[in-house]
This record gives structure tokens, C-alpha cells and sequence, in this order.
């Protein structure tokens, strides 16, 4: 999956992980790569997202995406309100 530019990508992976009642962190948040993972990674969750800028440096492409998630979820509501989505 391609993006534009980096700040789509991570709208992107915060509207999915909001929909899907996921906690997330966000390990790596650089010029050229972006890494998010699941809270609870330490309790043996393996949830990921990885993109970075492609080799021509045109647009984002996303590399990894392991969507094995296995913790507790949130509500929408609760998720909206931590990240300032609401009505989104």
C-alpha cells in the first residue's frame, strides 16, 4: 500500500486501529520510516505497521503490516476521545 506522504500513512493506521479498538504506540517516528506497534506488545502481541519513503523518495509505501492482534480492545468512543478524532 502507497501513501502520498508519511502524515497519510499514520491518519491511515490510526483510523484502522480506532475502527478495530487497538492500542497503539508509535516506536519509530522519523524523516524516512514510521513503525507502530500494539501496547500490549510486551503480554506476546505481535500487531505491526511499517512504511517508509520508497528508493525514489516519491511517496510512502507501507512494508510490513502483521495484523495478528490478540489484546483486550477499546471502544470507538474511548479511542476517538485519546487520540482527539472524535466525530471522525
Amino acid at each position: 500500500m502507497k501513501f502520498n506522504i508519511k502524515q497519510d500513512f499514520i491518519e491511515a493506521v490510526r483510523k484502522f486501529t480506532i475502527q478495530e479498538g487497538m492500542q497503539i504506540k508509535w516506536r519509530t517516528n522519523e524523516r524516512y520510516r514510521a513503525r507502530t506497534i500494539c501496547k500490549w506488545k510486551k503480554q506476546g502481541c505481535k500487531w505491526v505497521a511499517y512504511a517508509s519513503k520508497d528508493r525514489e523518495e516519491t511517496c510512502w509505501q507501507m512494508k510490513t503490516f502483521y495484523n495478528d492482534h490478540i489484546c483486550p480492545k477499546k471502544t470507538k468512543t474511548e479511542l476517538q476521545i485519546e487520540s482527539g478524532l472524535q466525530g471522525n
